[in-house]
């Protein structure tokens, strides 16, 4: 009966940073690259912050080895992307930010019960930080559009994961978050799950963190 290895799921759904591109100067009038990288560190910031809480909770640590791998290596990217953000910051010479965003805050600002939760938690994280990063590439500077594609695309394949994840929790298949799992009983419905749409919206207002949310005062 066909399997899925551990290695293929991590592979497509914990994607590493693209290698960073090399330094850049090219900024915009206003110093809103630096913004707008002072922003994508404080949504980082606050991402690793909830993915280091979620994996010291008994129900994380006692729970489904796939959750656990699945959030530390996402937790491991998550630092890429902040060390990516706060080097271009500086080399733009700005001061890097080291709060979290509150827009980030507000989305952690609930109870924490069940894998079901923990996976909801962060589908919404997720796509949190995939929809700030297209729509920054929308208002950067050139010169910084390559790190945030980069870094974007990432995102997107986290954020394919968790859905698989959760897609499989609400449809009371919970014993299939494994690895290997067996994939006849997996429902046909999950192979949209990930990638629900063609075409990425970008959220509203609401929804991303816009470059002053988390620039450095």
């Amino acid at each position: 009966m066909p399997r899925l290895s551990r290695r293929g799921f991590l592979a497509a759904g914990g994607a590493r940073l693209v290698e960073a591109a090399a330094p850049v100067t090219t900024t915009v009038p206003g110093g809103l690259d630096v913004r707008v990288l002072q922003t994508a560190s404080s949504v980082e910031r606050g991402i690793i912050t909830t993915y280091e809480a979620l994996l010291a909770l008994p129900l994380v640590r006692n729970g489904r080895p796939i959750l656990t791998d699945v959030l530390r290596t996402t937790l491991q990217h998550h630092n890429e992307h902040l060390g990516a953000f706060q080097a271009q910051t500086v080399t733009l010479g700005g001061k890097p930010q080291a709060a979290a965003n509150p827009k980030v805050q507000a989305l952690v600002a609930r109870g924490l019960a069940s894998t079901h939760d923990v996976v909801k938690l962060s589908v919404a994280l997720e796509q949190f930080a995939t929809d700030t990063y297209l729509f920054d590439l929308g208002v950067a500077g050139p010169g910084l559009r390559g790190l945030l594609g980069s870094v974007m695309l990432a995102e997107a394949q986290h954020l394919a994961a968790v859905r698989l994840l959760q897609g499989l929790v609400e449809a009371g298949n919970e014993r299939l978050v494994a690895i290997p799992t067996e994939l006849a009983d997996v429902p046909r419905s999950l192979g949209t799950v990930g990638f629900p749409k063609a075409l990425h919206p970008l959220a509203g207002p609401d929804g991303v963190a816009q470059p002053d949310t988390g620039a450095v005062k």
